[in-house]
């Protein structure tokens, strides 16, 4: 953590800094069971694949199935690692995460400050910066649709079957990252 730490506070100036966390929506068609759940706010179905990704854009955690209906926060609750940092509050005694508006404040999620029009220049500065290193989940996001373009829509009913698919999507993200495209069998993984 320290390792990832240093490099967020040299690429961004944020300090005690180890992860950037957010959800995304993998859309797919009506699950057979209980596919009210699965309706998002743009009124399609969904699952929620929540994702941490460090300053390199690499998956740190995935928590993937909860209905498209969830919210950010209640899907963080949910996590393991939403329970884990709750139980082991001296885990992380130093770092936190950045979250967006969507998520509650704790001393381990760190979101930016609710601006109506009366934020200081600090606070503002605050948020400036929280925004450009937070924008590692969204870039992490983005690219692993780009390279699994199948992640944008997944027909698929078998909802085991999608999230085994999404988390195989996660790990050849992480490989390639970490190991260069060199190694990877080619460059398009189809699913």
């Amino acid at each position: 953590m320290a390792r990832i730490s240093r490099s967020f506070e040299r690429k961004y100036g944020y300090l005690s800094m180890v992860g950037c966390v957010d959800g995304c929506h993998v859309y797919t068609t009506a699950p057979l069971e209980q596919p009210q759940r699965y309706i998002n706010r743009h009124h399609t179905y969904s699952i929620i694949l929540q994702g941490t990704c460090d300053d390199n854009l690499v998956f740190r955690d995935a928590f993937i199935g909860q209905p498209g209906s969830v919210g950010d926060s209640r899907t963080f609750q949910r996590s393991p690692l939403g329970k884990f940092l709750l139980r082991y509050q001296n885990f992380m005694r130093n770092y936190h995460i950045l979250g967006d508006g969507a998520y509650t404040l704790t001393d381990k999620v760190i979101i930016p400050f609710k601006d109506y029009g009366n934020l200081t220049q600090r606070q503002r500065e605050h948020n400036r910066i929280h925004s450009r290193c937070r924008s590692c989940i969204e870039r992490a996001f983005g690219l692993l649709k780009c390279k699994w373009r199948r992640l944008k829509y997944f027909h698929s009913l078998n909802l085991e079957y999608l999230m085994d698919s999404i988390m195989a999507c996660i790990v050849l993200h992480n490989f390639i990252l970490l190991e260069g495209e060199e190694y990877a069998i080619c460059n398009y993984f189809l699913i």
